[in-house]
């Protein structure tokens, strides 16, 4: 195994080798696994060589390891804000409810990135209605942030359930608003991303 904090510290400084580099993307392609392959792979995400993007998807819809598709998602999404790689993979995690609830979760919390980067109203709407379905308070939890963070709302005073009144009826208000909207000529619509 290779001595992947120093790697990861050497892609950060800009130090890390082109063979080192060689490497680290020979040890994904031979089938690096679990933690491992997450380290190999934040090498690569921290190096960001040409490229890196087409090595980086190969692993966003990996079912047999719902931890590393999370993690490509976030990095792609959130750290690198390629919400063009990732729109559609964010879609069909919230829009389906066998989706793995790690990939969902990192999927929300990129959809309430790409909302406030002027996505698409159909990411708020998964989002409101996340949070309308919610069974328990772990999962009105859990949902609930995306919402608060795609909205931009301050927190109320009082718990859970005031937070989850407020941002519901904050994201249905703005739903409706975008589709009272009139449809103009030349400007920017919000469903580009």
């Amino acid at each position: 195994m290779m001595d992947v904090d120093r790697l990861k510290r050497a892609a950060e400084e800009r130090t890390l080798s082109r063979s080192e580099l060689a490497s680290v993307v020979t040890e994904i392609d031979a089938g690096a696994r679990g933690p491992y392959l997450l380290s190999l792979l934040g090498v690569v995400a921290r190096a960001r060589p040409p490229h890196a993007e087409e090595l980086l998807l190969r692993f966003l819809d990996h079912p047999e390891h719902p931890d590393v598709a999370s993690w490509v998602l976030h990095a792609l999404g959130l750290q690198w804000r390629r919400f063009d790689l990732v729109a559609d993979r964010v879609r069909t995690a919230l829009a389906g409810p066998d989706d793995l609830r790690d990939v969902r979760l990192t999927a929300a919390t990129v959809a309430a990135a790409m909302y406030r980067a002027g996505g698409a109203d159909d990411l708020l709407a998964h989002l409101v209605r996340d949070v309308e379905v919610a069974a328990s308070r772990i999962e009105l939890r859990l949902a609930v942030e995306p919402l608060v963070d795609a909205l931009g709302i301050e927190r109320p005073a009082g718990g859970l359930t005031e937070l989850a009144d407020e941002a519901l009826r904050v994201g249905r208000q703005r739903l409706a608003e975008h589709v009272r909207a009139p449809v103009s000529g030349g400007d920017h619509q919000r469903g580009d991303v």
